[in-house]
């Protein structure tokens, strides 16, 4: 049917709490608040992109000047 659907959800599935969701989404991607050298940062994780080879890390988020990088940890 090509249709595309967004969950958001407020448990923290980095740390395990995905409620159930991975049984029915073909991605699953976390986002979560670290403290990294005093600061805190934003960070992303792919959990789960069914048929593909996707890295496993944690990459951090940094947003300058208008521009959004993810860089692997």
């Amino acid at each position: 049917h090509n249709i595309t659907l967004v969950l958001t959800c407020l448990t923290n599935i980095l740390r395990g709490s995905e409620a159930g969701l991975s049984t029915v989404v073909d991605t699953l991607i976390g986002l979560d608040l670290r403290e990294i050298n005093g600061r805190i940062t934003p960070v992303i994780a792919v959990l789960k992109m069914r048929g593909s080879p996707h890295s496993r890390n944690i990459g951090y988020i940094e947003i300058h000047e208008g521009i959004i990088e993810v860089r692997e940890s």
